[in-house]
């Protein structure tokens, strides 16, 4: 796995969540080695007080539970209730859109932890009307477009 630290270096609106829109960003790149499978790329807010390691795996990008409550600034459970009804509400459907990675936890042990790919964490950002979703969403298209 490679190591990747992009800054999302623009400010967002939360009305741009659903336009497309084409944006200009400063990318910074750090390469390390970390394990055989896809690349961890460090997304740090605008302001700096947000720091996610991102899992970049099968072109697109994923977030854990945890992560995505950091990112949106709300509780575990307002998040895992808006990814419920994402797929109960038909909005996206689960089976290509988690993807069960190990994670390594403080104490050492590894744990099988699911994560969400843009398309859930999006749909999330714009349910919980996070800036910082927006923001994070920008970031993740200008990365993709980069690799």
């Amino acid at each position: 796995m490679k190591s990747r630290s992009f800054n999302s270096g623009r400010k967002a609106k939360p009305t741009q969540c659903l336009q497309q829109k084409k944006h200009l960003f400063i990318v910074r790149s750090i390469k390390t080695e970390i394990e055989n499978h896809g690349e961890v790329i460090i997304y740090t807010s605008n302001d700096g007080s947000t720091k996610i390691n991102v899992n970049l795996q099968d072109e697109t990008v994923w977030l854990s539970l945890d992560q995505m409550a950091e990112l949106f600034q709300r509780d575990k459970s307002t998040i895992s209730w808006h990814i419920k009804n994402v797929f109960s509400e038909g909005e996206l459907q689960a089976h290509s859109l988690v993807a069960n990675f190990a994670t390594t936890a403080a104490d050492g042990k590894i744990y099988q932890v699911d994560h969400y790919n843009l398309d859930v964490i999006t749909s999330v950002g714009c349910r919980v009307k996070s800036l910082q979703g927006t923001q994070f969403r920008i970031w993740a298209n200008s990365v993709l477009k980069n690799i």
